[in-house]
């Protein structure tokens, strides 16, 4: 069962945190490609996973480890990460 029914309840959940928390969303990469939504993420500073639902290889687990990496460093710095 997926943590959420639709894909419109994380843009909600997200709005209404913005302006208090600034949260960099973690968004899987088919998603951060799409126009327009890549440049909303962009803005938001987004932090782009690899899609293991397809399948998997050894350049997407370079970029689970960048991914995870970016959150970390996000972390440390005093950033909000938000994952959905």
């Amino acid at each position: 069962i997926p943590n959420h029914i639709s894909l419109l309840e994380p843009v909600i959940l997200a709005s209404l945190i913005w302006p208090v928390l600034k949260p960099r969303p973690v968004i899987t990469q088919p998603y951060f490609d799409m126009k327009p939504f890549g440049f909303i993420f962009r803005i938001m500073r987004g932090i782009s996973a690899p899609n293991f639902i397809v399948g998997t290889n050894r350049e997407k687990q370079y970029q689970l480890d960048a991914c995870l990496n970016e959150v970390l460093s996000g972390l440390r710095k005093g950033d909000n990460v938000l994952f959905y």
